[in-house]
């Protein structure tokens, strides 16, 4: 865990992981659960969901350093195996798949913030949907439920992840459509589809979105910093 610019780990996950830890065994006598100024922690909570990060909330405090290491592999191994699936649906070239692999599993971007759970696993997820997004012709039924399903588990980290992951899917499609010279026709049926898949994961997903979504809707409402502390 780093200290400097990655000090997030330190000074927000790690204190909020260890109080959701021990609150199984009833050891939070004198914790306020109120986040920044005022915000429900608790709330927070359903962002563990993902695979990468459901560890750190199920076990003890004292276990917490090595799950954020285990949560760090994870998100590694994630982004090395569908870095290589990305490749290979370019070029069948071994070496040339096994090097896209090494550049999306050690990233700078990993290697910095995947040491916090939270973007780490948003970013091998990201990758895990973008392989998918990239394979789905939108004609086949279970290659839409796997990008529904990414989607989802995309949602979970974040509600900010699921708009950058529809803004960039829905970029994506119109601008190879275009490239490949796609009829019109064709383009604004993926997009659809899309469009579906992202209600979709708003409804299935809505005990965790709603949630989150309240916490910065609830900090527009609180009063400046400057002020709290003149007093």
């Amino acid at each position: 865990m780093f200290t400097d610019i990655g000090f997030d780990t330190i000074s927000i996950i790690h204190p909020f992981a260890s109080a959701a830890a021990d609150s199984h065994i009833g050891s939070l006598n004198d914790y306020s659960f109120q986040s920044g100024l005022g915000g429900g922690l608790y709330t927070l909570l359903i962002s563990y969901l993902n695979p990468a990060q459901i560890l750190t909330y199920i076990v003890p405090s004292a276990l917490l350093p090595y799950t954020y290491i285990l949560s760090m592999y994870i998100s590694t191994m994630l982004a090395g195996i569908y870095g290589y699936r990305i490749g290979n649906i370019f070029t069948k070239n071994n070496m040339l798949c096994t090097i896209a692999s090494i550049l999306f599993a050690y990233s700078g971007y990993i290697s910095l913030w995947g040491q916090q759970p939270l973007f780490g696993s948003a970013y091998s997820l990201m990758i895990v949907y973008t392989y998918y997004l990239l394979k789905c012709k939108f004609e086949d039924l279970r290659e839409e439920l796997k990008l529904l399903l990414s989607l989802c588990l995309i949602s979970l980290t974040g509600y900010y992840f699921l708009y950058m992951a529809g803004i960039f899917s829905a970029l994506y499609l119109l601008i190879y459509g275009l490239y490949k010279k796609e009829k019109a026709r064709t383009i604004v049926r993926k997009l659809l589809h899309l469009l579906r898949a992202g209600l979709l994961t708003v409804l299935l997903c809505a005990f965790s979105l709603l949630p989150n979504l309240s916490i910065p809707l609830r900090r527009v409402q609180d009063p400046p910093i400057s002020l709290l502390m003149s007093q």
